[in-house]
């Protein structure tokens, strides 16, 4: 499978869970070297068009496992707890997440 095929996949994936619909054509969008950000990951814009018409522009970065695991720890964090002690709590989470 070549890595279009893959990027509809993660992409269908995206849409289904933002409940926009079927994907079917990627092509490869522009981006400003502000959007590149600085840590040296391959960053992407695809222009995604949906089986109804719709159009979006979705940022796609790519990332070691070990970094996903991270952000999909924090995404479902969908508040703070209560009290001024959790800060620690996800410092020590994330270092776990380094050894």
């Amino acid at each position: 499978m070549n890595l279009e095929h893959y990027m509809i996949i993660i992409a269908q994936g995206l849409a289904e869970v933002l409940q926009r619909g079927k994907v079917c054509h990627l092509e490869q969008g522009f981006m400003t070297e502000a959007e590149r950000g600085w840590s040296g990951a391959e960053v992407r814009r695809l222009e995604v068009t949906y089986e109804n018409g719709n159009k979006e522009s979705l940022i796609f970065k790519k990332a070691t496992l070990k970094e996903r695991m991270a952000i999909e720890n924090v995404g479902s964090v969908k508040s703070p707890p209560s009290g001024t002690d959790w800060s620690p709590r996800v410092a020590e989470a994330f270092l776990g997440l380094l050894n």
